[in-house]
């Protein structure tokens, strides 16, 4: 009998990697992107003191990009309450708001693109509004932004540019960080790759309404940059992306076969991206009042 049911323990434990998506990253590694892509140092926030301010805010930021790409099947509740603790405004009251059910393809629900159109449970626009307020509220963009409730009336303040394009960049990060193991799960009951549950790195024709990756880059880094979109530093970002963009155009629509050189172009790009942006971030009014005064 003993043996009987150590043969099925070990037979449970040899399955249970099957059913988890090979390129799956977890919070831990999405925080180590931004923070690389941040301040250079995938480590950062390791060597803050937890009580200072520096590492209050870089844990909120990293909170609300969780709760905006990646919280379904009621996870990521104490996340919530820990940035409603810090006093950031506008969030839902808990997170049934929020939340729906799903397995590894909650990437159709969250991960297809920022101005994406998604089904109602998706809950998109609070989602959206977590990531804003958050980010708004650690870099003080305004004083009040966002819908703030005054008895009855409800008054949308709305959100700086520079605030917006921040929280997009966010966004963005998350999912290129979703693209760098290099090899797909397959879904085994309709043999599509979960990458198609993402915004493509490319598409024909992008634009407005039909984004890519690279074009939402393209859109967002010089507002980010406000002030340094004349320099040295950026020019070579921008150069480097360009080239980058040609040589994924260049592959045509992402698929199973060209699926690892995608992958490697978009490890170049993040290689990029944490080598520059730190040094840019740095000369942004709004990033050096809260992370370098």
């Amino acid at each position: 009998m003993k043996k009987r049911l150590t043969c099925w323990i070990l037979v449970i434990l040899l399955m249970l990697p099957l059913s988890v998506p090979a390129s799956a990253h977890d919070k831990k590694e999405h925080d180590q992107t931004i923070e690389s892509v941040l301040f250079g140092n995938k480590n950062y926030k390791k060597g803050l003191d937890e009580s200072s301010q520096e590492y209050k805010k870089i844990d909120n930021l990293e909170k609300a990009v969780a709760l905006c790409l990646d919280q379904y099947n009621g996870n990521y509740k104490d996340e919530l309450k820990e940035l409603k603790d810090c006093k950031i405004h506008g969030l839902p009251k808990k997170i049934d708001d929020i939340d729906f059910s799903s397995n590894q393809h909650h990437r159709r629900m969250t991960h297809m693109g920022w101005n994406a159109v998604y089904p109602e449970k998706a809950h998109w626009e609070k989602r959206q509004a977590i990531l804003l307020q958050t980010v708004n509220d650690v870099f003080s963009f305004k004083p009040k932004a966002g819908k703030w409730t005054f008895g009855v009336v409800t008054v949308d303040f709305g959100y700086k540019e520079q605030c917006k394009a921040f929280a997009e960049f966010l966004y963005y990060l998350h999912i290129l960080g979703e693209y760098v193991p290099g090899k797909e799960a397959e879904d085994t009951k309709d043999k599509r790759l979960t990458m198609y549950d993402m915004i493509p790195p490319t598409r024909q024709h992008p634009g407005e309404g039909n984004e890519d990756i690279f074009w939402e880059l393209k859109r967002i880094l010089p507002i980010i940059s406000e002030a340094s979109v004349k320099t040295s530093a950026y020019k070579g970002l921008e150069t480097d992306i360009k080239k980058l963009e040609q040589d994924a155009r260049k592959l045509g629509d992402m698929n199973k076969e060209n699926f690892q050189q995608y992958s490697d172009i978009i490890n170049e790009l993040l290689d990029h991206l944490k080598s520059k942006m730190p040094n840019i971030l740095k000369e942004e009014p709004f990033f050096k009042k809260a992370f370098y005064n």
